[in-house]
């Protein structure tokens, strides 16, 4: 028995082999062949995800706000900057204000930083004095995007808001006029911190901003992340090639888009694509997860009150400006700066690994572009993901010729003269990784990341060895 094992144990170490030379004149090349001989394997969509906000019962209005976060949510209010008693004493009426009906918003990026830069300008918060990224809490609060691979810059985000702001809530535009009255509407606590807080921690407690005007009601939302390799050969339509994607998604689960269903072929498909819807305000209990349609024509029907409502939409002043002590207000606007530049959204430089057929064998490029630029390569689509830079663990991914054919090697010198760097790839097991397998059926070479026993009905295309690890689309 131990003979057995041992025999078995080095049969496998030989089958996953993958820096052994193979006899080349045993993959003998098919003859031209139009159409790959087996059909892609795309990467399917993950299951959709459903989440419900509580309401929280906290001051909003005169209350410090957090621009990194995420927009429109409670996390982003810190500690009230203004006694909204004392804003009534002093004269100054806090106004409601016309209900704003229901309205969609939106927003396209064909990368994270775009996708922030969108968001940022919809939010009605003065950002012409930050140049980062604001907002980076609207990935980062999600798990599934909190990671740097899985927000990396191959990957497109969506946004589809849906709001019903039953009244909002603002302060008369004569309190802005005379800074110095605004200070004696301070709270006590934010007197005192200004005299005895640094203002790196001045930040930290009551945020970048001010709200000055709040929508209350209720709102859903969908958050979309995909990658499509070919969306920049789209030009000026990439958006709507992207809101496209997403109303087609939110039509599947049932979430009413006004919109019908985009069923052009000629649409390019995505990989991997992950969707999160968000519920927030009313009476939430109406709904389950996943909810049906049903129920969220009923919960969407009800009328938000003071005990369940969300945000539906802000405006906000940077916090230093209600500071007239000119070093005080220049100290807490250096800050804001420092918070906001270290608080941005990091993105980590990544493109998919492409396969096309060349006629003779599958090919590998890291773009659409070089794949499109061999006219004798049809696409086919994206299997998984390549390092742009040097990580941590990642080593080079070269392509090399054997004859007429195209391989895929992290070694370096089996790659030999004629190899071309693509990439970075992981060289051991990682958190996330998983292998991308080398198979061949005798006449070619074919690259994967699912672990089968063969990947065609007949058998012929079998493992042969693993190139390194690499994070899934």
């Amino acid at each position: 028995m131990k003979t057995r094992t041992l025999l078995f144990t080095l049969v496998l170490c030989a089958f996953f082999s993958c820096d052994d030379d193979e006899d080349s004149n045993f993959y003998k090349p098919r003859p031209l062949q139009v159409n790959s001989p087996m059909e892609f394997c795309a990467v399917p969509d993950k299951e959709p995800i459903f989440k419900i906000y509580p309401h929280k019962d906290i001051q909003l209005l005169g209350a410090g706000y957090d621009i990194t976060k995420d927009y429109l949510s409670f996390e982003a209010v810190r500690a009230p900057v203004f006694d909204l008693q004392l804003v009534e004493k002093n004269g100054t009426s806090i106004r409601t204000l016309p209900s704003r009906s229901g309205f969609p918003t939106n927003l396209m990026g064909e990368d994270p930083l775009k996708f922030l830069r969108r968001v940022a300008d919809i939010s009605r918060v003065e950002t012409y004095e930050f140049s980062d990224p604001l907002f980076a809490g609207a990935l980062l609060k999600h798990p599934e995007f909190q990671a740097g691979y899985a927000h990396s810059s191959q990957f497109s985000f969506v946004s589809c808001q849906q709001t019903y702001t039953k009244y909002g809530v603002g302060f008369n535009s004569s309190f802005w006029a005379f800074y110095p009255d605004a200070e004696l509407c301070f709270t006590t606590d934010f007197r005192n911190d200004i005299q005895n807080l640094a203002p790196e921690e001045i930040v930290k407690k009551y945020g970048t901003h001010i709200l000055k005007r709040t929508g209350l009601g209720m709102r859903y939302k969908s958050l979309f992340r995909t990658t499509i390799p070919e969306l920049l050969s789209f030009g000026d339509k990439s958006q709507s090639v992207l809101l496209y994607y997403t109303l087609n998604k939110m039509a599947e689960i049932g979430i009413g888009t006004g919109t019908i269903p985009i069923t052009d072929e000629r649409l390019p498909k995505g990989a991997g694509g992950q969707l999160i819807m968000e519920f927030c305000g009313g009476n939430t209990s109406l709904l389950s997860l996943p909810p049906v349609e049903k129920e969220l024509i009923e919960w969407f029907g009800t009328d938000p009150d003071e005990t369940n409502y969300a945000l539906t939409y802000i405006e906000t002043i940077p916090i230093y400006r209600v500071i007239s002590d000119k070093t005080k207000k220049a100290q807490l606007q250096e800050a804001v700066k420092a918070y906001i530049a270290e608080n941005t959204l990091k993105v980590v430089a990544t493109v998919p690994l492409i396969q096309a057929w060349s006629g003779y064998n599958y090919a590998y490029f890291n773009s659409y572009e070089a794949c499109s630029a061999k006219s004798e390569c049809k696409y086919e689509g994206a299997i998984c993901s390549l390092y742009q830079n040097q990580e941590e663990n990642t080593a080079p991914l070269y392509t090399y010729k054997q004859g007429i054919l195209q391989r895929l090697s992290m070694n370096s010198e089996k790659a030999g003269s004629d190899k071309v760097m693509i990439g970075y790839i992981y060289d051991s097991p990682q958190k996330g990784s998983v292998p991308l397998f080398e198979a061949t059926d005798g006449k070619g070479y074919y690259y994967t990341v699912a672990d089968k026993a063969s990947y065609d009905k007949r058998g012929d295309w079998r493992k042969i060895g693993i190139v390194g690890y690499v994070m899934p689309l």
